[in-house]
Parts: structure tokens; sequence; C-alpha cells
């Protein structure tokens, strides 16, 4: 169970580092213009611009607070994988956002399923941390 858990923990890590670089990747491709176009989220022009920039900052930080031993560092990694999820959902219920072929609609569930395994292996990534200090006492 216990590599089960790691191998988990590493594919989060390695999920999150994706998701921080390809936002950071729209931000400063969109060079400054802020002429991102994301149907799934309620923002657009230069908020838009701003909270993807927020994202990444903060995927990054959760991710290198998430190498830390403790379990408070790994709880912002542990926060940053359940909103993943729950964006994806809910870009669902919005009215402006569809999809246009069969291929978009597995794409989207293959990203709703990585982000799920992602939240799996951060909370045990996170409990790791909590048993691991419960042991040493």
């Amino acid at each position: 169970m216990r590599l089960l858990a790691r191998l988990l923990a590493k594919l989060a890590m390695l999920f999150n580092l994706g998701v921080a670089v390809f936002l950071l990747g729209l931000v400063v491709l969109s060079g400054g213009q802020h002429n991102i176009q994301l149907a799934a989220l309620p923002w657009e022009g230069e908020k838009l611009t701003r909270y993807l920039l927020g994202a990444a900052i903060y995927a990054l930080a959760a991710l290198l607070l998430g190498l830390g031993k403790r379990h408070w560092t790994r709880l912002p990694m542990l926060l940053w994988n359940l909103a993943l999820p729950a964006v994806f959902l809910l870009a669902l219920a919005r009215s402006s956002f569809s999809f246009e072929s069969q291929e978009q609609i597995r794409l989207g569930a293959y990203w709703l399923g990585a982000s799920l395994v992602a939240l799996w292996g951060s909370w045990l990534h996170w409990r790791a941390a909590r048993q691991g200090r419960r042991a040493a006492r």
C-alpha cells in the first residue's frame, strides 16, 4: 500500500507541475494582450489572465510545499487538487460551454480522471505525513 501511495503522490506532483506549466504557458503566450478564451471558465479578458497567473503560481507553490515532510506543508497541494475536479465539473454546468465532438468529450473525461487520481494521490501524500508524525510519537 505504501508503494501505491508513493506512486500516486508522485503522479499527483507531476500532474500539478503539468497543469502549472500549462497555465503559465497560456499567460505567457498571450503576450499581455488578455486574449485568452476559455469557455469553461466564467471570466474573460484581464481578469481571466490574472486568475490563470495566480492559479499557476499557487500550483507551483503548492507543489514546492508538498515536497515538505510535515502534513501542514502538504495541505495546499491537497486543496489545489480538490479545486481542479471541482472546476472541471462546474464547467459542465455553464451554459456557454459545450463539447463539439466525441474526441473533446473523451479528452475532458481523461482530464477529469487525471485530476481525480491526482486528488487521491495528494490525499494519500497528506495522510502519510500525518501518520508518520503519529508513528514518531
